[in-house]
């Protein structure tokens, strides 16, 4: 936060001006894409999956495996740096959220409670589950996303 003064000078609270859903839109759209490609990269790029692959190494799946990160990954997570300079822009509230929200569905994802497992067995729940799994992680996907890259490295 001490850089962006330096960096994007008299640009502070410069986009308070916009809605709080648009710029939580906005927002949600910019984080998960950055991460998704920063994940992305790590799972597939040899060298980056060195740096991730503590999160994928437990034996069990568990909430607590949400933060369990090598100390790299951590320090360029590429959220960290999209939010405080959005913060900075004047989007505080609209980040605040997003992330509030984010915050639930990684420790849903990365539950050892299969609550996803319904949308998978119940045919008519099927169709809510194939969207949901295209919107957010689930167990089941984070769970088939660790076992396949854990197998090939």
């Amino acid at each position: 936060m001490l850089l962006l003064p330096k960096l994007l000078p008299g640009a502070k609270g410069a986009f308070a001006w916009v809605p709080f859903w648009w710029g939580f839109a906005i927002i949600a759209v910019a984080d998960d894409l950055t991460q998704y490609w920063y994940h992305r990269l790590h799972h597939q790029v040899p060298w980056l999956w060195r740096f991730h692959r503590t999160h994928h190494s437990a034996p069990y799946m568990g909430m607590a495996m949400a933060s369990r990160q090598n100390i790299i990954y951590t320090i360029f997570f590429s959220q960290i740096y999209l939010t405080t300079t959005l913060v900075y822009l004047g989007l505080g509230y609209p980040v605040l959220f997003v992330t509030g929200v984010k915050s639930l569905i990684t420790t849903a994802a990365h539950s050892s409670i299969k609550w996803d497992k319904p949308f998978y067995t119940v045919k008519w729940l099927k169709p809510i589950g194939w969207v949901m799994e295209r919107l957010i992680s689930t167990p089941a996907t984070h769970h088939a996303l660790m076992r396949t890259r854990v197998m090939t490295a």
